[in-house]
């Protein structure tokens, strides 16, 4: 019965790709697997495969949804031995002028071809692939540029592969841009299953073609293959290592190009790109070194990456100088001589202090906001790189003037938000009035963005500061600024800033210093306010009860390492005398927001107590709430019920 009624559902699907109704063909086309399956691999290789191939001549929302079936009927068609047979219809929609139809299909040729079977790949996949990139029409030659990769590595014939890379070579100099493109973009991938010495004989001297392309939009892509080549001549390197020697200690992240092949090979296209006409390319240039620099030797990053670096960092384009100045610190990591697993010649060592700073000192006079917020930030995380004298004598200057009042709030708060890079390498006391006359000012920023930034690095500042330097400096502008703002993000992210300062000072902070800057907010006109008060006391209540006794910086004090943490009994006493006074009053509060966020805080409550009183009163005044006229307030209430 069922298999009836299966045969009358593809009967309809069938008859409905030739519907006048878009939505119908769209249903027939995903119910393919159905019909396949319903048939059988026998009929859908004779009677559903010729069948489709009649349908092609349909709408691009059709045909996208057709290319993606096809690469799923694997089983369908009868396993891996016959799914070549949908090859040839993938290949007709791979030539297809709409782009997006032409990308399923090329994505589905990509996961079926390493399934066909090896004899089958040379036999008929082979001369498919070569057909379709001397084809007369651009699109088919710009798809047969993603799909040779693809066979190349899974065919086994020397000289059919090396016919493929003379193809592939060949349609990289193509009279259509735009299977110049597709052919440079397709580069990174081909080169991962390509041999150390076809990549150096045949790709590299594409490549540099390509580099003179009077067409930018094919240049701008060369340095993300640039990448991929220098990339996959390090994996070659390591794999004759690894061969070689088995007590190699290379590793996929320290091997890197062979210093004669990216000086001969990498290096002079990579220079020429940073010398571009075209502003565009050389922001893909700053965008993408480090990746280049991650696998090219030391040296060369050095004597040949790092001059022309420095150029484009000061690049007349203003997208230029900001991309490559937000690359500053992680192309910088690549030039530190303490990152170095290597010894740096004498001549080379130093680089950030010598090289790169002076550029920064001319830099830091720049005007353009956007450019100086990338460059303080980097900066900021410059100091971990250099030894600590250094970064005292050479880069504490900069850190000062972008933590200065002069500023724009933008770059004082790129400079308060890498606060962290400082720690291990410069003294904070040093610069502490800088940083509190940086913070008090970008609390009261125009921006909330802005004062959001300065909630969100308040921990830093306390684990710096004393109890009683924060109590006097921070916490006043915590509780008059930033727990007031009209923005409720910055309120949010002002409270969990504090939650996690209390962690750091402990319970006997929270109580005596934090909770009475709360008690206020809970009487306040504005229900904002009181809200807020409930927020900070479903915050503080697990505080107040546990687990802080001490506090990170009372260990560290005593141990004179890292807080580790503690596990103590609950307290009652805290929650009961401090907390459950405000929430019963919030509880009867007249604004039905506050009383059911106040349910919600009495939840957190009575879970942080050990008490039954306490869990009786608690319960007591959750159960009243349940009777309130309000059908959210009711609904919070059997809530947290629910959880007692």
């Amino acid at each position: 019965m069922k298999r009836e009624e299966n045969l009358i559902q593809v009967a309809l699907l069938l008859d409905n790709f030739k519907s006048d109704d878009l939505a119908l063909r769209l249903a027939s086309v995903k119910g393919l697997p159905l019909i396949c399956d319903t048939l059988g691999p026998e009929r859908t290789q004779k009677e559903i495969l010729p069948f489709l191939n009649d349908c092609l001549d349909d709408e691009d929302e059709v045909l996208v949804a057709l290319a993606d079936e096809l690469g799923k009927l694997q089983r369908q068609v009868g396993g891996n031995s016959n799914v070549h047979l949908l090859l040839p219809l993938l290949e007709s929609l791979a030539s297809v002028e709409e782009n997006s139809v032409r990308e399923k299909a090329i994505e589905s040729l990509k996961s079926l071809i390493p399934l066909v079977p090896q004899q089958v790949i040379e036999s008929t996949v082979y001369g498919q692939a070569e057909e379709l990139a001397k084809g007369d029409w651009f699109t088919k030659r710009e798809s047969a540029v993603q799909i040779i990769p693809v066979v190349y590595n899974s065919c086994n014939q020397k000289e059919k592969k090396d016919e493929l890379v003379k193809t592939f070579v060949g349609l990289c100099a193509d009279e259509i841009p735009m299977v110049r493109r597709a052919a440079v973009k397709a580069i990174k991938n081909f080169v991962s299953v390509l041999d150390r010495q076809t990549i150096k004989s045949q790709i590299i001297p594409a490549m540099t073609k390509l580099g003179n392309d009077e067409q930018d939009s094919i240049r701008i892509w060369i340095m993300e293959s640039l990448c991929g080549i220098a990339a996959s001549l390090s994996q070659t390197i390591q794999q004759s290592n690894s061969q070689t020697n088995v007590n190699s200690s290379f590793t996929p992240s320290s091997v890197s190009v062979g210093v004669d092949d990216a000086k001969q090979g990498v290096v002079p296209i990579y220079l020429r790109l940073a010398k571009d006409q075209s502003w565009r390319v050389r922001f893909k240039v700053g965008e993408k070194i480090c990746r280049l620099a991650e696998v090219m030797p030391r040296q060369l990053v050095k004597s040949d990456l790092l001059p022309s670096f420095l150029l484009l960092i000061k690049d007349d384009e203003m997208e230029v100088r900001t991309v490559c100045a937000s690359q500053l610190s992680d192309f910088a990591f690549f030039v530190s001589d303490l990152t170095s697993q290597t010894p740096v010649p004498a001549q080379q060592q130093n680089a950030i202090i010598t090289q790169i700073v002076p550029v920064i000192n001319q830099l830091a006079k720049d005007e353009n906001t956007t450019f100086k917020e990338s460059l303080a930030g980097s900066v900021m995380r410059l100091v971990p790189l250099v030894q600590r004298q250094d970064a005292n004598v050479h880069l504490l200057p900069l850190v000062n003037s972008f933590l200065h009042p002069d500023q724009p709030a933008e770059v004082r708060a790129a400079a308060i938000s890498n606060l962290n890079s400082l720690a291990k390498s410069i003294e904070i006391e040093t610069i502490c009035p800088k940083i509190m006359a940086a913070v008090n000012g970008l609390a009261s920023d125009t921006q909330w963005r802005i004062r959001i930034t300065v909630a969100q690095h308040i921990l830093f500042i306390a684990k710096q500061l004393k109890v009683q330097s924060f109590n006097e400096l921070l916490l006043p502008l915590c509780q008059k600024q930033l727990a007031l703002d009209r923005v409720h993000a910055v309120r949010e992210a002002t409270i969990i800033a504090l939650k996690d300062v209390g962690s750091w000072y402990g319970k006997d902070w929270v109580v005596k210093s934090l909770l009475p800057q709360v008690a206020p907010l809970a009487k306040d006109k504005s229900y904002i306010q009181r809200l807020t008060a409930l927020y900070a006391l479903t915050a503080f209540t697990p505080l107040v009860a546990s687990s802080a006794l001490t506090g990170g910086q009372a260990q560290q004090e005593a141990k004179g390492g890292a807080p580790s943490p503690q596990t103590v009994p609950s307290d009652d006493t805290g929650i009961r005398q401090y907390i459950f006074p405000i929430l019963m009053q919030l509880a009867r509060d007249p604004v039905a927001n506050v009383r059911f966020t106040a349910a919600r805080a009495l939840r957190v409550c009575v879970q942080n107590v050990d008490g039954a009183q306490a869990k009786r009163e608690i319960k007591a005044v959750i159960e009243r709430l349940t009777s309130d006229a309000d059908r959210d307030v009711k609904y919070f209430a059997g809530q947290a019920l629910v959880g007692i």
